[in-house]
């Protein structure tokens, strides 16, 4: 974006969860290993949802765009996600029902690494991009696909499993469900 504040933001964020290591049974809370957005880390005041539909500058503005794309590549590598909150309007950075809220001290984003094996997260912004991989050994002979369906305020994700040999669908489960403050149609 073209707001240096919001993707000072995301550069903070990015190296805060960059590198981390999730042994088999290990969570990671984005809050704990993020922490509290303040001046003193260095964190710019930058547009949030507040309670009511309202935007503010708040320190750590734009993070949203770090937590939901860390949430993304969790639910394409399966990991289990242990706590997402949504937004309370969709966000243009992620396709609808796959975005993930955080806020100090009241929402977090967890994920429990239920494989295995270890697994690495690796975050990087380049110019207002936010990009995540998780790294790890794979073990799947299927591809995972996320889509969607809209219904009223409701944003309804499903995980779909395609076999990698075949192209053919092997599975097609509901995921999640995202409500929003008004209606997308």
């Amino acid at each position: 974006t073209a707001n240096a504040a919001r993707t000072k933001n995301l550069e903070l964020a990015c190296k805060a969860i960059d590198g981390t290591i999730l042994n088999p049974g290990d969570e990671f809370s984005f809050n704990k290993i993020v922490g509290e957005r303040t001046k003193e880390k260095g964190y710019l005041g930058a547009i949030v949802y507040t309670d009511g539909g309202k935007s503010e500058a708040q320190e750590g503005g734009g993070i949203c765009q770090v937590s939901s794309t860390l949430y993304l590549a969790s639910v394409y590598s399966e990991l289990t996600i242990v706590e997402r909150h949504n937004h309370g309007y969709p966000v243009s950075y992620i396709p609808l029902g796959m975005d993930a809220t955080v806020s100090w001290g009241f929402a977090d984003l967890k994920i429990r690494n239920d494989s295995p094996m270890p697994v690495k997260i690796q975050a990087e912004e380049s110019d207002g991009y936010v990009r995540v991989s998780i790294l790890g050994t794979e073990t799947r002979d299927y591809n995972v696909e996320m889509s969607y369906t809209i219904g009223g305020r409701y944003v309804r994700t499903y995980m779909s499993k395609i076999d990698k040999e075949s192209g053919e669908v092997i599975s097609k489960e509901p995921y999640a469900l995202s409500g929003y403050m008004d209606d997308i149609y």
